[in-house]
């Protein structure tokens, strides 16, 4: 059985995607269903599931001369320590099962642009605790890896200006956004190879 848990997975890119899964059960699962800055919240949902997807993602764009503490912390709160959150857990309750970690990154974690400070860096960050992860838990057949996306059909992409996103589009080098069914099909396949492990994936169109 696959049990999969969402995590920030009923809004945004992750509801557009969740169709497209492959698995016996699904829980797509908002904030108010789980705060990932609550390890005994995300515990729970951990250990009912063996595959776990981490979609969770707070935002603020803002030259880092301007940024603000609350925000920053909000930011710092949700994708790094709620990552940890399920790092943590997983590695305790799957150490007999076995399980699955998919990290939703960002092409930004390797060629962050001006006003992503704070973003770009937790997606790098939570792409190191990706590798380390993995290499402390492989013993215990639970792999984790990460998934860099480029610009997508969904998520945070609509908030880029209509202009300004076809001049990206052009930076693509396949010329388009990203289909939800190409991220689903690529997490249905990193989840189903138990030898890919600690490895961080460009879904990216060619984008570098």
């Amino acid at each position: 059985m696959k049990n999969i848990v969402i995590f920030g997975g009923s809004s945004g890119l992750a509801k557009k995607v969740v169709p497209y899964l492959d698995y016996d059960s699904i829980s797509p699962l908002s904030s108010k269903e789980c705060d990932v800055r609550d390890i005994v919240q995300v515990d729970e949902r951990i250990k009912n599931s063996n595959i776990a997807i981490y979609f969770s993602v707070v935002n603020y764009d803002n030259l880092i001369a301007n940024l603000k503490s609350d925000d920053l912390d909000h930011q710092l709160d949700v994708n790094i320590k709620g990552y940890l959150n399920v790092l943590q857990s997983a590695a305790n309750n799957w150490k007999s099962t076995g399980g699955s970690i998919v990290y939703i990154s960002s092409v930004l974690s390797s060629t962050p642009i001006k006003g992503t400070a704070v973003y770009s860096s937790c997606k790098s960050f939570c792409d190191t605790l990706t590798k380390v992860f993995a290499m402390e838990n492989a013993k215990n057949n639970i792999t984790c890896n990460s998934i860099q996306l480029g610009y997508f059909d969904g998520g945070l992409t609509y908030r880029v200006p209509e202009k300004v996103l076809e001049n990206v589009k052009l930076s693509i080098p396949s010329r388009r956004l990203g289909d939800c069914q190409e991220l689903a099909d690529t997490i249905n396949s990193v989840t189903s190879i138990k030898y890919l492990n600690g490895s961080i994936i460009k879904l990216t169109g060619g984008l570098q």
